[in-house]
């Protein structure tokens, strides 16, 4: 288990980056950059390009699903900039070595990283989530909006009832209801995770995920699985059997989540943003009638590490399949 586990989020642990090594064709590597001045961590993982140039081969990276990138574990007082400045140093000349041709991050919404970085990376914000504040004394009235408490009185007057499984013994369910939820949402292929995903995310995050079931006459209608660590529990996946959206089950599940998330002594539940940067998105607008105020800043970073490289590789791309998507970055891999 991650040495600095206890200092960060889930996001930044050794094990959840593993999950991903397959989904994203890479492997995870680390650059811990540490002096006088203090430490800093980055995870990532290392991908290798499919354009060679000139028979020599080149790697990109990305953090994982989710939310990362780099973060300051600890810095003498009014040393951050220098600290950030050796770091960036250090970095670049590993990835020279590394042939490393572009990074792209996703920055973690609360922890703000983004800040502490901005001047290396001149961070993009892409959409806005959405938490739940647990430090509010009355989640029910002070946090939740009116429409959203009358969706978990619906629920509990149609008689859905909450389980909590910690075991995660029922998996199988959850994944049959969340393939369910993304034919019915058109998802993009990329959501497809496979059975072996998501027991891998279980093997690899015990006992610090779980799954929650709504149930109603015993039939399982809604499940979500939700992982958590010292100061926040993180909303992961999620789905409802179609035909019983109308019965609120996973306001109810959110609900009985928070409750569970405060008497833990944790901060937030993070339930994340929405399937696009729309405010008017569907599943930010569900998410963002949990909470009144507790809205968080979503930001991305992109670099190009090597100017020549990244487009020659591209001319590669553009030769190979036509005209690309000018917008996607890399633009070699559009």
């Amino acid at each position: 288990m991650n040495s600095n586990r206890n200092m960060l989020d889930i996001y930044f642990w050794d094990e959840y980056a593993k999950i991903y090594e397959q989904v994203e064709s890479g492997e995870v590597e680390k650059f811990t950059y540490k002096n006088e001045k203090g430490e800093i961590h980055y995870q990532f993982i290392k991908r290798l390009i499919p354009i060679k140039v000139s028979d020599i081969e080149y790697y990109d990276i990305t953090t994982p699903y989710g939310y990362g990138g780099p973060i300051v574990l600890n810095c003498e007082e009014g040393k951050l900039d220098e600290l950030i400045n050796d770091f960036n140093n250090a970095f670049l000349s590993y990835c020279e070595k590394n042939r490393i041709v572009a990074e792209f991050v996703r920055f973690h919404p609360i922890i703000k990283n983004h800040l502490t970085f901005e001047k290396i990376y001149d961070p993009i914000f892409l959409r806005n989530t959405v938490g739940i504040d647990l430090k509010k004394e009355d989640l029910f009235m002070d946090e939740f909006s009116s429409k959203c408490r009358n969706m978990v009185r619906k629920a509990i007057k149609r008689s859905v009832s909450i389980e909590f499984d910690f075991n995660c013994d029922t998996i199988d369910c959850f994944y049959d209801i969340y393939i369910s939820t993304m034919n019915k949402n058109n998802a993009t292929d990329y959501y497809y995770f496979p059975l072996d995903f998501f027991i891998k995310t279980i093997n690899f995050l015990k006992p610090y995920v779980f799954i929650v079931n709504a149930k109603l006459n015993e039939k399982i209608i809604s499940s979500s699985m939700f992982m958590y660590s010292d100061e926040f529990v993180h909303y992961h996946f999620s789905g409802t059997v179609p035909d019983y959206y109308k019965y609120a089950a996973d306001n109810l599940i959110l609900f009985e989540v928070a409750k569970w998330a405060k008497e833990h002594n944790k901060i937030y539940l993070h339930l994340g943003g929405g399937y696009t940067n729309s405010e008017n998105d569907s599943l930010f607008k569900f998410k963002k009638s949990f909470t009144k105020d507790t809205i968080f800043d979503f930001y991305v970073g992109k670099r190009i590490l090597n100017n020549q490289i990244y487009d020659l590789l591209t001319m590669e791309n553009i030769k190979k399949k036509g005209e690309i998507n000018q917008n996607f970055f890399p633009a070699y891999r559009a």
